[in-house]
């Protein structure tokens, strides 16, 4: 079984504003779809503690870098 994973320039989640920095988990520079084999899923899963919780934590950590931190990283990104 796959389970599909999209990525796209102008991705954003619902209830969110197009600037907020959340959505950049889910952007790359081309519309792309990543096919994930759901046993590996499983096996990451299953070997990280609170799993259900890391897209929260990236999320987290997008939006306290703010434009300010993804300047001093060198990306190119769209942020507030």
């Amino acid at each position: 079984m796959l389970q599909i994973a999209d990525f796209h320039p102008r991705y954003q989640f619902a209830g969110t504003v197009e600037d907020d920095a959340g959505n950049l988990t889910n952007r790359a520079p081309y519309p792309i779809l990543h096919l994930l084999r759901e046993e590996s899923i499983d096996r990451a899963v299953a070997s990280t503690p609170d799993a259900a919780t890391i897209y929260e934590r990236n999320i987290a950590r997008l939006q306290a870098l703010g434009p300010a931190g993804w300047q001093a990283l060198g990306v190119r990104a769209r942020v507030g």
